[in-house]
């Protein structure tokens, strides 16, 4: 399937835009007529969206629909549906009770589209930035096994574990950041506002300045002369690596690099093995097919490598290859993960080994924050500091050897 950006008028007249993900140009168009929409424009979307322009600068600040925001939303819907509530009333409902702006347009949108006599899937499809693919797959599973409150409880709980696991990750961060962030602040005080008068002081009685206290003279002298070319730079810096993370175009070897790195590496590596087991059986389990299921896998890995990894198992599996040797036949996944899933397949029970899978390596991954915060902490401690001491000392030498003269 493919995206496509549209540009059409409702029945009061109104312009909306958005994405579209469908077979073709002609499916969509077909979608956007049956909501009874007038299409202005519509036209393929990823060759516009892969270049770096305003328009997609200004996505990468543009609110998004949090996984927290998605399982409430699942829950509430299931519960609903559960209840015997009519689909258009609890979307009714939800777009009220969304807690973002951008959650509740698109919650009116996929009415007003049910209303014209589109799926729930057909209208999910359209709002691509809102519902990711699994959502979308999910649905449309429901959808047509008639069992979609149970797959909105599963959604539920997906999007749950995902919330719990970046949570538990930002916890961890919290103090590291919290640390940095006041041994910046300390320095910058020091260097601002104690060191010149020091300075100053020495010049202007004649002290003869050590090597620590002319380096830091130096440091202090660049820091000031270029800050704000070193701020616009750090900022470029900042927009073009989230323009890279969330465009997708980043090199695959940056990816094969970061899952390298000594101690990140392996937690990195530990969260994409967890996500993925989870992921995979959250959509087996719903009732979607394994080639569809990994395809959604694959769109959601976020990992470049994971992605052709994932690639080249859908190609297996379609020549009639069995999953764990295809998984087996790369370094991403572990022996363990391979082994799961070989067992899984033997037994039938594919989904319930992935979500065993997923609950160990979520637990490694808690494991795996815990200590790296542990070990973080005393190197930030010492780093601030040596870098503080050093200040510190820089500043005091020259004041001893005056006392030193003088005495």
């Amino acid at each position: 399937m493919a995206s496509f950006f549209y540009r059409v008028r409702n029945r009061e007249g109104k312009v909306i835009t958005g994405y579209l993900e469908a077979d073709g140009q002609a499916a969509a168009a077909v979608a956007l007529r049956r909501s009874n929409y007038v299409i202005v424009d519509i036209r393929p979307a990823p060759e516009k969206a892969s270049q770096f322009n305003l328009a997609n600068l200004s996505q990468l600040f543009e609110p998004r629909v949090s996984v927290k925001e998605l399982a409430l939303f699942c829950r509430q819907f299931a519960t609903m549906l559960g209840a015997g509530v009519p689909i258009l009333n609890c979307l009714h409902v939800l777009s009220q009770q969304a807690g973002t702006k951008k959650l509740r347009r698109t919650v009116r949108a996929i009415s007003e589209q049910l209303q014209g006599g589109a799926t729930l899937t057909e209208a999910t499809k359209m709002f691509p930035r809102v519902f990711p693919p699994v959502f979308v797959s999910m649905v449309e599973a429901g959808e047509l096994g008639g069992v979609l409150e149970q797959v909105l409880e599963n959604l539920a709980a997906h999007f749950e574990k995902e919330h719990e696991l970046k949570e538990k990750i930002k916890s961890a961060m919290i103090y590291p950041v919290t640390l940095v962030s006041f041994a910046i602040l300390a320095v910058a005080v020091l260097t601002t506002f104690v060191l010149p008068k020091f300075i100053n002081l020495f010049f202007n009685l004649g002290v003869p300045l050590p090597l620590p206290t002319r380096i830091l003279i130096t440091l202090s002298d660049l820091a000031r002369r270029y800050l704000f070319l070193g701020a616009a730079g750090a900022a470029a810096l900042t927009v073009v690596m989230l323009w890279l993370l969330r465009s997708g175009r980043r090199p695959a070897w940056a990816d094969k690099a970061f899952l390298k790195l000594p101690v990140f590496g392996q937690l990195v590596q530990k969260i994409i093995v967890a996500r993925f087991t989870r992921t995979l059986g959250i959509l087996l389990k719903s009732g979607i097919p394994v080639i569809r299921a990994l395809e959604v896998v694959k769109n959601t890995a976020g990992n470049i490598l994971v992605a052709r990894t994932v690639e080249k198992v859908i190609e297996d599996v379609r020549q009639g290859q069995v999953i764990a040797r295809s998984l087996g036949e790369n370094g991403v996944f572990t022996p363990m993960v391979v082994q799961m899933v070989s067992v899984g397949e033997e037994t039938g029970s594919l989904d319930k080994m992935l979500e065993k899978a997923a609950v160990f390596y979520e637990r490694e991954v808690d494991a795996s924050v815990g200590r790296l915060a542990a070990m973080i902490e005393p190197v930030l401690i010492i780093g601030m500091g040596v870098v503080v001491g050093f200040i510190v000392i820089a500043i005091l030498l020259p004041y001893f050897q005056m006392l030193g003269g003088i005495m």
